[in-house]
């Protein structure tokens, strides 16, 4: 985050993106993360990646209902382009 640079696959790149990091724990409760998402400005896409399919996917509606953020829950080996 300090150098706008990531490492990947043993290369060193420049990082064009937007980067901004948040304090939360891994095992914050549905409201709690709910409370975080309220501060973020902006559309942020948001990927919802912990826990079974179908709560992702729900997590990821709720999101997309409550904020109108563009949520969405990966299945395993999808990719995702940033």
């Amino acid at each position: 985050m300090d150098t706008g640079r990531v490492g990947m696959r043993g290369k060193e790149f420049k990082c064009e993106a937007e980067v901004r990091q948040f304090e939360f724990s891994g095992h914050a409760d549905r409201n709690s993360l709910f409370e975080m998402m309220k501060k973020i400005k902006g559309n942020p896409k948001v990927l919802t990646i912990h826990g079974d399919s179908d709560s992702c996917t729900k997590f990821a509606d709720e999101i997309h209902e409550k904020f109108g953020f563009d949520a969405h829950a990966p299945e395993a080996g999808e990719t995702i382009n940033v």
